[in-house]
């Protein structure tokens, strides 16, 4: 038998490629962004082959089928289409129209400069490529911590109520400073997501610094050596990782940091460093931190936070002896919402 291209487009009867999604969907119990994330594949793209916008690739089809446990001999289509069919087609019918309307001089002159224009660039979307400093550091930090990284986009998670003017402001700002692009911003329940859709930025992360796509535990994600060598970088790197997968909170009497993590070799390199920067007190099987208020006012020195829920928490503790809890820290939004980021101590603290 022949085989069959990945990327060919499977050609369904009307309606049933709706049916056969739909139809996965529930197999697995997912809905259509869950299979999108499982797939790697952009959750516009799941919609459109839902609504039967677009043609689904072969290769897709085939993952479904494996991930429901379908027989994909069973699968009922109608043909296979090379990759590039709508492409072909569309081109057809527009040069079809182009040699109707214009004359031949005019078609070879734009023939002559379109053959210029098309060494020029790429529909591609481009990304500023950051230097190596904090501010990268914190964003890959940040991504370690509460990020997803497909090959098709990035996206950041975090709790509504609390992570609002992180995510909204501070990092949406940060992504737009370090890459140039503009990020995406989702509510859903009491989670709120940034997204960033771009196969550009997923492939830096990937190639510069062997940040793996999918499952970050199963693929034991950890700070790149690049980062830890880079004493700027490790710096920022921490600081996102303790904004997002991190705690200043309240343990009994006292103020505590902590860094939580299923990952052991990411707790070890955290505990690691946050010793050698002497901030850090206790490792167990899933956290590092310190109970100790000194080593969390030398955290805030060589550390700092950029996520105003931490912030608060330590001010409060700091100038008026106040232990909040989490579910407190909006009420103090307001009084410190203009506060620079990220924030650090500066100079005697008394």
């Amino acid at each position: 038998m022949k085989k069959i291209p990945d990327d060919s487009r499977v050609v369904f009867k009307k309606n049933k490629q709706k049916k056969f999604v739909d139809k996965t969907c529930k197999r697995l119990n997912l809905n259509l962004k869950q299979i999108s994330e499982k797939l790697q594949v952009s959750y516009s793209a799941m919609k459109k082959y839902r609504r039967e916008q677009l043609l689904i690739p072969y290769h897709i089809i085939k993952k479904l089928c494996t991930l429901s446990r379908t027989d994909i001999d069973k699968i009922n289509f109608i043909e296979l289409k090379e990759s590039n069919w709508g492409q072909r087609k569309g081109g057809k019918i527009g040069i079809e129209r182009l040699f109707a309307k214009y004359d031949d001089e005019t078609i070879r002159k734009w023939r002559r400069l379109g053959g210029k224009n098309s060494l020029i660039g790429r529909n591609v979307k481009q990304i500023k490529t950051p230097k190596k400093n904090e501010s990268l550091g914190e964003f890959i930090g940040i991504v370690i911590g509460d990020g997803t990284l497909t090959k098709y986009f990035v996206r950041i998670s975090g709790d509504k109520r609390y992570d609002h003017h992180y995510l909204k402001i501070y990092v949406y700002n940060l992504v737009i400073r370090l890459f140039g692009i503009k990020p995406a911003i989702r509510f859903e329940g009491n989670k709120i997501y940034l997204r960033i859709n771009s196969v550009n930025l997923c492939k830096f992360l990937n190639t510069s610094f062997n940040m793996p796509y999918g499952d970050k535990l199963k693929n034991n994600m950890i700070i790149p050596h690049s980062v830890l060598i880079n004493k700027d970088m490790t710096i920022g790197c921490i600081r996102g990782l303790m904004d997002t997968d991190g705690s200043i909170a309240k343990d009994g009497r006292c103020l505590c940091i902590r860094f939580t993590s299923h990952n052991k070799n990411l707790l070890s390199q955290v505990a690691q460093r946050g010793g050698q920067l002497n901030f850090i007190s206790f490792i167990t099987d899933k956290e590092t931190g310190t109970r100790s208020f000194r080593k969390i006012i030398r955290y805030f020195e060589i550390i700092g936070s950029s996520n105003l829920k931490h912030i608060i928490r330590f001010k409060e503790k700091l100038k008026n002896n106040k232990l909040l809890y989490v579910k407190n820290t909006p009420d103090y939004y307001r009084k410190y919402r203009k506060i620079e980021l990220p924030f650090r101590v500066r100079g005697p603290v008394g």
